[in-house]
């Protein structure tokens, strides 16, 4: 069953049964027969049938055409008149009512119920169009773009209320203004004058297509000013005929204004950029040059200062060997302690000003890597046992023994790491580890790790670690001395030689330092082919870089044995005598030789003698 609802309006009793039962076999609910046009009026208010059948003539006051037009009039309900009755009297008063259908007594059933199948589909199509046509009338009359209809000659036919906003003109006006009309004094976006023949509406009249995306500008008169458009021009044909242009349109004035106040900011910006750019530059220009003049200056200056602090030093030695004081031993004790102290951190500024001023220039060669742990356990390890720390290598037999590379700043950067991690540890151990990570034919990466189980970093600190004249926090210079520069020099050390360091440290629990280098093969023959750690008395050959010239070791040999006597006695003489000959020593010793000045510079004389004993046990033509 279709379902719908069929009053009856019939004042005879028997025909009102006849046609219900005949609705009800078509599958309509039909209501119970009704005798009067009031009657009718009451049930269509209450019951809203979707269709009513109507007698013309029914007793009472009001007959059926009078109720079908209240019943239409009222509630919109579709009537088909029922009548024995076809006069044209009747007819013409029953057409008032605008009825959906007619239908002449007697009828058979084919006939009522295609009169009532085509009552209630045109009343369900005609309820369609209303509602589309309302949905239409509210976009049309609530949409914020304007929207006006032009007949073939181009004259407005609708327009809608945003399009009277817009264009400042009531309906009035504007029913029946063509687009050549002066009074829109129409303008492009250059200010030229837009003839109205080139109106998007006409365009689309004149060619039958589709206009988008003109943007124009129309006088307002509410306003007193043109209004900036964007227009649509869209032509509608009927049976294949241009009948009319849909336009709609769209006030831009207010999005051109904000964009011509964005764009001339931008530019204004791009002004004050440029000119900050330029201020910028000049300032990092001036800074750079004057970082650079500070570090040059510095850098040249190393002879100049470490000069006046090894007089004191070397005095200070000599009045230590004349006085018997012992207060005054103590005195020039802690001058000397003192000065070498503070010649420490004259040559940890000179090293980070060669850095950046970019005069600290790699010296690759050959080298072991037993002799850089060599010399790491002869410096180091009387502070390890001073503090009764036990100094670790653990070291990968699968590195290879001989690599090329800069070993003299390779042990500087182990030397710092090492000595911060004896510095901050007060028990337990130091470990210094290498690892072979990954191994070619021309190279290999090693990895270098530090570790202790001192007091640790917080993880606050760590990111200023690296900076120099930084610490992990204040308290530790007071209680550990240092600048800070250590780590930014070996920092700035390890990214010359292609590396990054890193850190993993908590406050407490110890830390670890490590980075990784690649490092080359050594080419030449005489490597030695088993690895020993530091302290086995095995020597093994030293590789160093080819002398330009023959070196006189019977010459050196003795050179060193006067100098180990010199340094056994503290005698002052053996910074003189090294200094003498330092181009042969530097022939003959290689990296040994950097170190060693800088232990006769600070009057470290005992770690002066362990490096000679070392470079001895490295070098097979050093051997007595």
């Amino acid at each position: 069953m279709n379902g719908k609802a069929i009053l009856v309006v019939e004042d005879e009793f028997i025909v009102a049964a006849d046609i219900k039962a005949r609705l009800t076999r078509f599958g309509y609910r039909a209501t119970d027969g009704c005798p009067s046009g009031e009657r009718a009026l009451e049930l269509s208010e209450r019951l809203r049938p979707d269709l009513v059948l109507m007698d013309i003539h029914l007793a009472g006051a009001m007959d059926g055409v009078a109720a079908a037009q209240e019943i239409r009039r009222r509630f919109g309900i579709p009537v088909v008149f029922l009548t024995a009755y076809s006069e044209d009297g009747t007819l013409e008063r029953a057409k008032q009512a605008e009825p959906s259908g007619y239908i002449l007594k007697p009828f058979d059933d084919r006939e009522l119920k295609v009169v009532v199948d085509m009552a209630l589909y045109r009343h369900g199509a005609e309820e369609a169009l209303r509602r589309s046509e309302q949905s239409y009338r509210m976009l049309f009359e609530t949409v914020p773009q304007g929207i006006v209809y032009q007949d073939v000659e181009g004259c407005i036919t609708a327009a809608n209320p945003a399009a009277e906003r817009i264009l400042g003109m009531g309906w009035q006006q504007l029913r029946g203004r063509g687009s050549s009309d002066p009074c829109w004094q129409a303008l492009r976006e250059d200010g030229s004058v837009f003839p109205g023949d080139q109106h998007p509406g006409m365009v689309a009249l004149r060619t039958g297509q589709p206009v988008r995306d003109v943007v124009m500008g129309v006088f307002n008169p509410v306003r007193g000013q043109h209004v900036w458009i964007d227009v649509i021009a869209m032509p509608l044909f009927r049976d294949g005929r241009l009948v009319e242009v849909y336009t709609c349109f769209e006030d831009i004035t207010e999005h051109r204004r904000a964009e011509s106040e964005l764009e001339h900011h931008r530019l204004h910006l791009e002004e004050l950029v440029a000119t900050r750019t330029v201020e910028l530059a000049a300032a990092r220009d001036a800074a750079e040059a004057a970082s650079r003049a500070k570090s040059v200056f510095l850098a040249n200056m190393s002879h100049e200062i470490r000069t006046p602090m090894n007089a004191i030093i070397g005095l200070t030695h000599l009045l230590r060997r004349t006085a018997s004081d012992p207060r005054q031993q103590a005195q020039l004790a802690r001058i000397t302690g003192a000065a070498q102290h503070l010649l420490a951190i004259i040559n940890d500024i000179l090293d980070l000003s060669k850095i950046e001023a970019g005069k600290l220039d790699l010296d690759p060669a050959n080298f072991e890597l037993q002799a850089v742990l060599d010399r790491i356990s002869v410096v180091c390890s009387g502070q390890a046992v001073a503090k009764g720390l036990d100094l670790m290598f653990d070291i990968d037999p699968g590195l290879p023994a001989g690599l090329h590379g800069d070993a003299m700043r390779l042990t500087q950067v182990l030397l710092n790491l090492v000595g911060n991690a004896l510095k901050f540890t007060e028990r337990g151990s130091v470990l210094l580890r290498a690892r072979k990570v990954e191994e070619t034919a021309a190279d290999v990466l090693v990895r270098f790790e530090v570790r202790d189980t001192g007091i640790g970093i917080a993880s606050e600190s760590l990111g200023r670690l690296f900076g120099a004249f930084e610490q992990a926090d204040g308290s530790t210079t007071r209680r550990y001395g240092g600048t800070g520069l250590g780590l930014a020099i070996s920092q700035r050390l390890v990214r010359l030689m292609g590396g990054t360091i890193e850190v993993d440290s908590r406050a407490g629990e110890g830390s670890s330092f490590w980075f990784a280098l690649r490092l080359g093969r050594r080419t030449d023959e005489g490597v030695a082919r088993r690895r020993r750690l530091p302290g086995d008395d095995r020597r093994q050959v030293r590789p160093r870089a080819a002398a330009p010239v023959a070196v006189d070791w019977q010459g050196v040999r003795a050179l060193l044995a006067q100098l180990e006597n010199l340094l056994q006695a503290d005698d002052l003489e053996a910074n003189q005598l090294f200094h003498d000959t330092s181009s042969l020593m530097r022939l003959a010793l290689g990296e040994w030789a950097d170190g060693l000045q800088r232990q006769l510079d600070g009057f470290d004389y005992g770690s002066a003698l362990a490096s000679i004993r070392a470079a001895r046990a490295a070098l097979p033509e050093l051997a007595p």
